[in-house]
């Protein structure tokens, strides 16, 4: 069995080219929001999404009421102020593992600890914040030192009735119930007498992607998400931004890239068709279209995205859920591990 070791650098990705950050409003979703990608998207996402009434529970449209959902409630809460009587740290690892104990006690399933990168924090807001001032468009001012990535398993068996509205209510529902563990343990940093912003579901300023895989939580797949040891694809991955002085971790290598190169479900299986099918990913540095510019890997974008997102992006809204399904079926069950690369190969041969 493949077995985790500390990398400096994983090899599932590297860093080809220029990065820059990214605006949060080029992101997919804002932009249905203001109509760029149609209006029969635009007019889906805000009616049709919320046409029953268990599902306006996580968000959407329709008749509900955007106050009888967490989202929104969590969206637009203040952030509450630093205590001024700060708790000193002599030890900085002893306090990175008191702050893994507590957000593991809070609710999540793994945690990992790296030093913020200022690429991974989007450069504008999407959405504004009226109890703290902030507006849609306002430039992002994220100084903080350390990224804290929390990871909140879904169920597996639930994903794997995908596609279906069991699936789609448990990624909902994992969204949701990653918000209130991540904003407690901001508000105990802060209680702490140290700065600290929660980045969850509701709102986020940073991509937890990237961060999770520099802060050890998994490696990065073919299909563009995170693929950690024990739960495969199906975390939701939230961030706390913090000045607190914290011992940071490394990433791991657990063989994503040679599993990845051999399996290729979900660029077989993928509804939109758009990731990258062939075994070598070094050549590329390929991750799937819709994340390589939010992950920066690589400059530019593969023929025919834009045209790809106009058209089927409504098969892209529930393409996540269904590509960590495809994943989830040889990675990620409980207490299983990753084959080795005889498996692999086997498994390649037998398709």
């Amino acid at each position: 069995m493949l077995t985790t070791n500390k990398v400096k650098t994983p090899r599932s990705f590297r860093i080809v080219g220029p990065q820059r950050q990214i605006d949060e409003r080029e992101t997919p979703h804002p932009k249905v929001d203001r109509g760029e990608f149609g209006a029969r998207l635009r007019d889906w996402r805000k009616n049709r999404v919320g046409g029953d009434p268990f599902r306006r529970l996580f968000g959407g449209g329709g008749e509900g009421d955007p106050n009888n959902t967490l989202q929104k409630i969590m969206r637009d809460a203040p952030e509450g102020k630093v205590n001024p009587n700060q708790i000193p740290v002599d030890d900085p690892a002893e306090m990175a593992e008191q702050i893994k104990g507590v957000a593991k006690y809070l609710g999540a399933d793994v945690v990992g600890i790296t030093r913020l990168d200022q690429l991974y924090v989007y450069s504008h807001r999407a959405r504004g914040n009226a109890a703290m001032g902030e507006k849609p468009g306002d430039p992002v001012n994220l100084p903080h030192r350390y990224a804290i990535c929390l990871g909140f398993a879904s169920d597996y068996y639930r994903y794997m009735s995908n596609n279906s509205k069991i699936s789609d209510t448990e990624y909902q529902f994992g969204n949701n119930h990653a918000i209130v563990p991540t904003f407690m343990l901001a508000s105990y940093i802060r209680e702490m007498g140290y700065p600290a912003t929660a980045h969850h579901h509701g709102r986020s300023l940073v991509n937890p992607i990237p961060l999770a895989i520099n802060a050890g939580l998994g490696e990065l797949g073919r299909h563009g998400m995170l693929i950690h040891e024990k739960y495969g694809s199906r975390l939701h991955l939230t961030v706390v931004t913090t000045d607190l002085p914290l011992a940071v971790d490394e990433p791991v290598d657990i063989g994503v890239e040679e599993f990845c190169k051999y399996c290729k479900k979900c660029a077989r299986t993928c509804p939109s068709h758009t990731l990258w099918r062939k075994r070598n990913l070094k050549r590329r540095g390929e991750i799937p279209c819709q994340h390589r510019d939010l992950l920066q890997i690589q400059a530019g974008r593969p023929r025919g995205v834009d045209q790809l997102c106009r058209l089927r992006f409504i098969v892209l809204l529930q393409q996540t859920r269904y590509l960590v399904a495809r994943c989830g079926h040889v990675v990620g069950k409980e207490n299983s591990a990753l084959p080795t690369r005889a498996d692999c190969q086997t498994a390649a041969l037998d398709r």
